[in-house]
């Protein structure tokens, strides 16, 4: 159960800070579904390890999940969306791992595309929808993403974005820790085979 986990975990390393170490953040972002997330990703041109964050986001890798609106799977697909992707796919088929991701990296690399790689404009419009965002980037004439972010005027929104991009920091950083190099962002660094 990764959501369940995932908040103890979240309490543990608030509590007690020391026990944060590169073991147990492989914990806090496991790489479940990577192998079928990768191969979708890598088909639409995208990273797998933002995928990957989105995944977490979304469901916590609940292959089963169903939201209280009907959004379904890992990547939390409503049922009209996919079908719209793909006419044969069945609100059941988005409780399978390997058709959710197939149909969620279509619909995320869509939306990549409408906002030219700009993976904060694409992952608030994969949330709020990408007729909101059109507004917001009508209203918020900046080129920074991450000014974009604190702009975003719903919550929700700026919290997934925000979300989204840390889990994404620490996926990148804990597969740059495994491949023995640092990557540096901004002020954080994250180097191999120290504890973090």
């Amino acid at each position: 159960d990764g959501l369940n986990a995932f908040t103890w975990l979240s309490k543990t390393f608030s509590q007690y800070p020391e026990l944060k170490s590169a073991a147990t953040l492989k914990l806090f972002y496991p790489k479940w579904f990577y192998s079928e997330v990768q191969k979708e990703a890598l088909a639409n041109g995208l990273d797998p390890l933002l995928v990957l964050s989105l995944v977490r986001q979304e469901s916590a890798f609940n292959e089963g999940a169903v939201s209280r609106v009907g959004a379904r799977g890992l990547m939390q697909l409503m049922p009209r969306t996919a079908r719209g992707l793909d006419h044969r796919l069945k609100a059941k088929d988005l409780l399978v791992a390997g058709k959710n991701l197939h149909a969620g990296t279509i619909y995320f690399a869509g939306l990549m595309k409408r906002y030219q790689g700009n993976a904060a404009l694409a992952l608030a419009a994969y949330n709020a929808g990408y007729g909101a965002v059109d507004i917001w980037v009508s209203r918020y004439r900046v080129q920074n993403p991450l000014l974009f972010a604190y702009l975003i005027p719903y919550r929700e929104t700026r919290e997934y974005v925000g979300s989204i991009g840390l889990n994404f920091y620490w996926y990148q950083a804990l597969e740059a820790r495994a491949m023995g190099s640092t990557v540096l962002m901004g002020d954080l660094q994250c180097a191999p085979k120290k504890d973090i």
